[in-house]
């Protein structure tokens, strides 16, 4: 495990399983994903496979991604499940906000396990946007990828000398855990 597991045990994560579940619920709670209730299933459990396939990019990394090649991922996520769920979807599309939301949770889950080598970015969200950034765009609404790059250069520029995921990292914690740097 990545040595800052008080992330895993502040959310109650404890295998990779609760991790891929964990993070497309977080990437729905906010947001009007669906705008019907059939067939919620079967898009979750489709969703779930396009995040652990799309992963698989993420072991063993000699040099990071770039972000262009993370963003087409994130966007080829959110393009295929609109695709195929159409239908089920608020506006016939799963927007760039929430697949990046639950794209790179999913991945920090997954770094913080120890399975992959540091991720590029971080999820964004209401807590790192509004709270960490003052950046008060809707990320549940958005599906501008500019907009979502414009996100991340404010998190590099917040982070400084550090990575954004370790940055987000003690954002997130700041206030969840007593102790934890302001």
């Amino acid at each position: 495990m990545h040595t800052n597991c008080r992330y895993l045990q502040v959310d109650g994560i404890n295998n990779e399983e609760e991790a891929v579940r964990w993070s497309i619920n977080a990437a729905v709670q906010r947001g009007k994903v669906y705008c019907s209730e059939s067939g919620r299933d079967q898009f979750r459990d489709e969703w779930k496979k396009e995040l652990r396939r799309e992963s698989q990019r993420y072991r063993d990394l000699a040099t990071a991604l770039s972000d262009s090649e993370h963003c087409k991922i994130i966007g080829g996520i959110a393009d295929r499940l609109s695709y195929k769920f159409a239908p089920l979807l608020n506006g016939g599309r799963l927007r760039f906000g929430t697949s990046q939301k639950a794209f790179n949770l999913y991945l920090k889950y997954l770094w913080h396990f120890g399975e992959i080598t540091e991720p590029p970015h971080c999820p964004f969200d209401a807590v790192v946007l509004g709270r960490k950034l003052n950046i008060y765009d809707a990320w549940t609404q958005s599906d501008d990828e500019n907009a979502y790059m414009r996100w991340v250069n404010a998190a590099r520029k917040k982070a400084g000398t550090v990575s954004i995921p370790e940055w987000e990292c003690v954002a997130w914690l700041c206030g969840r855990v007593p102790g934890a740097p302001r």
